[in-house]
């Protein structure tokens, strides 16, 4: 498990698109499964859902 291990660029990150970036990835590891992915993530699964609504990305 990664922890401490991400640095913030000095000119800046938008969390946003950190979280978009992450939930795509962890959607493509999981083949569009999004119990998968939200294990992946380590959120629930409504949590997932809801941040995918969010942000409006579709499978």
């Amino acid at each position: 498990m990664l922890t401490g291990d991400f640095q913030l660029p000095a000119e800046g990150i938008s969390l946003e698109d950190v979280e978009k970036s992450l939930i795509r990835q962890a959607l493509d590891l999981a083949g569009g499964n999004r119990s998968k992915a939200a294990r992946l993530l380590q959120v629930p699964r409504h949590v997932l859902i809801y941040r995918l609504e969010k942000f409006s990305i579709s499978q």
